[in-house]
């Protein structure tokens, strides 16, 4: 669906992982879709891969220069929001665990 969609603006991903998933299998999948990477940490989960580590695997497959360690969602998102443009297209993926924090910083954010 990603590929299907007309972006006026930038694509950027918001990523989370848990250890148990193959990270570089699906960036390889996403690659070419997405402008710039922000690897959240998930490591106060027991299965969950810190930013540092998560930034580090994804620059292996697209490159240092599109990928940011960007902290925990709630700190990802702050930063994110205030360097949006008109258009630009946020994804946020890679386990309920990432979702579910998006969710709750939308609702805590009166963002919707």
């Amino acid at each position: 669906n990603l590929g299907d969609m007309f972006v006026h603006g930038r694509t950027l991903a918001v990523c989370g992982m848990l250890g148990d998933k193959d990270v570089e299998q699906v960036v390889r999948v996403l690659q070419g879709r997405i402008e710039r990477w922000h690897a959240v940490d998930l490591s106060t989960d027991p299965r969950g891969i810190g930013d540092a580590e998560l930034a580090a695997r994804i620059a292996a497959v697209v490159g240092d220069s599109n990928v940011v360690a960007a902290g925990p969602m709630a700190q990802a998102l702050e930063a994110l929001a205030v360097t949006l443009g008109d258009g630009d297209l946020v994804v946020v993926f890679g386990s309920f665990v990432s979702v579910g924090a998006a969710m709750d910083w939308l609702d805590g954010a009166g963002n919707v």
